[in-house]
């Protein structure tokens, strides 16, 4: 009930967005059926093969460069460094993905311009590039140092990927995919909380868990009216969990000595965008 409240207030699809525009939706239905549109349909599995390549090399530069700001990674070399050998994966792959993307949006117009999960994507791209170009590349360049500007360019991207996160876990076509942003944040804490901590995250993790699967797996079965409800609710206290302790993480609790509490912030967020874009994506074709 809350969360339907919520969701009223939230941008929805692009046609609630944009329906009020004449000729929009025409427009995007006949999109399909130009050169383009009929090209991309019948070339769409070696089209998405280059979309997936073009994210699996934003991923390799913001995961490297991100550990490395948060004081991991390829330690043997600076920030600086990282980043500047690793950036042209950022390039390459941005180009691709984007590129591919506009494609592949053209010959499926019209259920993206139904899809209130395309929204949250497309919010989260913008999130990811504005903090990949924005901030992690310009901070990186200096070893983790930030200017105003950064730390700007940090604040309008964090605001968007909260916008992001919010739409799609309060979709009801799409808010189990929500699993992916936890377990991505989940496996971040992994290898960044350290000591003491890090063994006390994954005892809470690992009951949290257990308790999870006796619930769906032995007292609710699947048939059960209540059984999504308590897979949702199970899904809010881990991320909760994770998510909490991300930010205890952040502001300097049991974090990697030589990184700050700007660059841990930043690596975090540009890593959940994207992986928020990629699940959106994943979750349109199955909403």
């Amino acid at each position: 009930m809350y969360l339907a409240q919520i969701g009223k207030m939230l941008p929805g699809a692009p046609d609630q967005i944009f329906g009020h525009i004449d000729g929009v939706k025409e427009w995007v239905d006949g999109l399909k059926n130009t050169d383009l549109g009929k090209f991309t349909n019948n070339n769409f599995a070696q089209i998405e093969i280059f979309h997936f390549i073009g994210m699996f090399l934003i991923g390799s530069y913001v995961i490297l460069t991100g550990m490395r700001m948060m004081g991991l990674g390829i330690k043997e070399e600076s920030i600086a460094v990282v980043d500047k050998n690793t950036r042209w994966f950022l390039h390459i792959g941005a180009l691709l993905a984007i590129g591919t993307g506009l494609m592949m949006g053209v010959g499926n117009s019209g259920k993206l311009y139904s899809s209130e999960i395309f929204t949250s994507k497309m919010i989260a791209m913008v999130a990811g590039l504005t903090f990949s170009y924005f901030v992690m590349v310009p901070v990186a360049k200096r070893d983790g140092v930030a200017t105003t500007g950064n730390r700007i360019g940090g604040a309008i991207g964090v605001a968007l990927l909260i916008l992001a996160l919010t739409i799609f876990a309060v979709r009801a076509t799409a808010n189990v995919g929500f699993f992916h942003m936890i377990w991505a944040a989940a496996l971040i804490l992994l290898v960044t909380l350290q000591g003491k901590m890090r063994n006390l995250y994954l005892i809470a993790l690992l009951v949290l868990v257990i308790a999870w699967q006796v619930m769906t797996h032995v007292v609710i079965p699947v048939e059960n009216e209540k059984y999504m409800l308590v897979n949702r609710v199970f899904m809010y206290l881990s991320g909760l969990l994770v998510f909490g302790l991300s930010l205890l993480n952040i502001f300097g609790t049991a974090a990697a000595p030589g990184s700050n509490n700007f660059s841990r912030l930043i690596a975090y967020a540009t890593i959940i965008a994207w992986v928020t874009v990629g699940a959106a994506g994943r979750w349109i074709g199955l909403s």
